[in-house]
């Protein structure tokens, strides 16, 4: 899995030191920055940093608008609280 953070986590103009991101719970440290895209990236297996797998029945409607995170974050929640 590759997964790619802006520096600037809350979109205010504050870029965080890369040294102070990590992933799950072993604390797995970035693979490498680029200081122009100001980009820090963690290129990790699955099963590493503490991960553990999990396979959740989620009964969530396949609209198109889904795609977008903060709606499938709230149907997430809406069915979490329904279940």
């Amino acid at each position: 899995m590759v997964v790619t953070v802006n520096r600037d986590l809350f979109g205010i103009g504050y870029l965080v030191n890369s040294a102070d991101l990590s992933v799950g719970s072993a604390g797995c440290s970035a693979t490498s920055s680029d200081s122009v895209a100001n980009t820090v990236l963690f290129s990790i297996q699955l099963q590493d940093c503490g991960s553990t797998f999990q396979l959740l029945s989620l009964d969530i409607p396949r609209l198109p608008e889904l795609h977008k995170p903060f709606l499938l974050q709230a149907c997430q929640r809406w069915h979490h609280h329904q279940g």
